[in-house]
């Protein structure tokens, strides 16, 4: 074999393996840029997924606040309707007050108490209570309390039993009892939806 051909040989050869060569780095750079593509495509849809999660996330805090701030209005709103009541209540007790009927009620309120307590050993009461207990009869310890409004406290052994006949407390009973009532009469009556 001449040098010619021993040289072309080996050129031959060399285009050879120098294309397959680069055939296998195409076939390989494909095969990155796919997997490259691929993992690319997996991490965006991971983060559009993500997106959404967050921005459900961000819209059901957005409904949670405003559920909560309906949710305050109507309870500053029932509030202030109770105060109100209350007030009204607190007013038209005070004209009761003034009545001849009060009287028969702190009568059969002073009776309710004996028949639970027996002999009462104090009385205290706002100015116009503790002159009708007297009238009656009550205790020998009647005393007058600027703490004690629309009505009276009874007490035995020695003030650890008490009886609290007083508006204040006549109103939290019927609050307890029926405020509920009230409060669904006052939210259909405004327009509101307890549930939202």
């Amino acid at each position: 074999m001449s040098v010619e051909k021993l040289l072309s040989a080996l050129r031959l050869e060399a285009e050879i393996k120098e294309r397959s060569i680069l055939e296998e780095a195409a076939v390989k750079a494909e095969e990155v840029a796919v997997a490259a593509r691929e993992k690319s495509a997996a991490i965006q849809r991971e983060i559009d997924l993500k997106r959404q999660l967050m921005e459900s996330r961000r819209d059901a805090l957005r409904l949670a606040r405003e559920r909560m701030a309906r949710r305050e209005a109507m309870l500053e709103a029932q509030d202030a309707a109770a105060q109100a009541v209350k007030k009204e209540a607190r007013g038209l007790f005070q004209e009761f007050m003034g009545s001849p009927a009060y009287g028969q009620y702190v009568a059969r309120e002073l009776e309710t108490v004996r028949a639970e307590a027996g002999e009462l050993e104090e009385v205290r009461a706002d100015a116009v209570t503790a002159e009708i207990i007297r009238s009656l009869g009550g205790p020998e310890k009647i005393a007058v309390d600027e703490n004690v409004a629309c009505g009276f406290v009874a007490s035995t052994g020695g003030g650890r039993r008490k009886w609290l006949c007083l508006l204040e407390t006549r109103l939290e009973k019927l609050w307890r009892a029926r405020g509920n009532e009230f409060v669904n009469r006052l939210t259909e009556s405004a327009g509101w939806r307890l549930s939202t």
